[in-house]
């Protein structure tokens, strides 16, 4: 039996079918009505002591208020970044059950990043997100992307970025020398071009005689990844000007950003990315690429969005010459960049803000 469902399904296919018995399994005793707001995160909430990314750090700030419910719960919160196995079924259940679905739509899947891949991937979004009771959008951009790619949400819906603990999250306070220039990407690197960018420009500024360093920390998550960048740093003679320090523990995420000057993030149209908001919150001035969410997070006090053009098809990052330029423009005025961008976090990003926003929402989807 199991090899017939194998050969119709294959291996992924294989995965979704269990993932959906034990859904169905787990959950066959569900309550239609329980008191108060109580979330199930279909099991995506990430264990203290492990490597977190973008979605479960999300996930971990909420858990401080909604501690998971394994059965009795009334609102299923969803994020489309980090999706349950089966989480098509979870949503079918939780509405036959009556359970209020709260869905946080991140960015969409396009050609230029997933090849043709990205309509499949849209399909399993799209068809959780119109069921949905609440979508959350976490950029203009996110929401824009997602009427195009995944079909305008006809329900309520709100616009709430992402946060950071601007109490854990802080500026150092003995400030970096001046010289070398320390730059920095962080986060987890899927495409090449953000890194290749960022090597290019330490070596711009070496050839105009300005002494600058490079710390590559987060995932190099593609294949062959660190093999190409060693070699790549190597070719340019940056040596000892580049270190590739890898993946990094939450908890060690403050002390990362306190060694740099500035933030290089050069991906293109990221929708929230929560490494700019950290290292804002940091009083780390950020260069970005002014497409996706980036433009919206950073305003005028953030950092500097270089232009790039528009376009679902290719990949694009701003020329090293220009990104050199930029940071140059920053380091004149560190110190006043440095107390904005802190301002601009703590004012618009913080945790506290975030979570009041969710409460809202939950509220008034239990009221409905």
């Amino acid at each position: 039996m199991h090899k017939k469902i194998v050969r119709h399904l294959g291996l992924n296919g294989l995965c979704n079918f269990f993932a959906c018995q034990k859904i169905k399994r787990h959950n066959f005793d569900l309550p239609k009505i329980a008191e108060g707001v109580r979330l199930s995160y279909a099991g995506m909430l990430p264990q203290q002591d492990r490597i977190i990314y973008g979605g479960g750090i999300k996930l971990r700030h909420l858990a401080e208020v909604y501690a998971e419910q394994k059965r009795q719960f009334n609102i299923l919160y969803l994020l489309s970044s980090s999706m349950p196995r089966g989480a098509g079924e979870w949503a079918k259940l939780c509405r036959r059950k009556g359970v209020k679905i709260v869905w946080n739509q991140d960015g969409v899947a396009y050609s230029a990043w997933a090849g043709k891949d990205y309509k499949k991937i849209n399909d399993g979004m799209r068809d959780i997100m119109h069921r949905a009771d609440w979508v959350i959008y976490q950029s203009e951009f996110c929401r824009l992307s997602a009427d195009e790619f995944l079909g305008k949400f006809n329900g309520p819906y709100s616009l709430i970025y992402n946060c950071v603990d601007t109490s854990f999250f802080t500026p150092t306070v003995n400030p970096l020398p001046l010289t070398p220039i320390r730059l920095l990407i962080s986060g987890t690197h899927i495409n090449p071009h953000r890194v290749h960018r960022a090597i290019e420009t330490i070596s711009v500024l070496h050839r105009m005689k300005i002494k600058a360093r490079l710390n590559i920390a987060g995932r190099l998550a593609w294949t062959g990844a660190k093999k190409e960048i060693v070699k790549k740093i190597h070719s340019l003679g940056l040596d000892g000007s580049v270190v590739i320090s890898g993946p990094y523990f939450q908890k060690n995420a403050p002390g990362i950003y306190r060694e740099s000057h500035v933030l290089l993030h050069l991906k293109y149209k990221d929708p929230c990315p929560t490494v700019v908001i950290e290292a804002m919150s940091c009083g780390i001035p950020v260069v970005g690429s002014r497409s996706g969410g980036v433009p919206e997070l950073l305003e005028r006090d953030g950092g500097i969005a270089l232009r790039v053009p528009e376009d679902w098809k290719r990949l694009h990052a701003p020329e090293p010459e220009e990104i050199a330029e930029a940071v140059l423009e920053i380091m004149k005025n560190l110190g006043e960049w440095a107390s904005r961008v802190r301002s601009h976090a703590v004012n618009r990003f913080s945790k506290e803000k975030w979570l009041q926003g969710h409460k809202e929402i939950f509220d008034k989807v239990i009221a409905r």
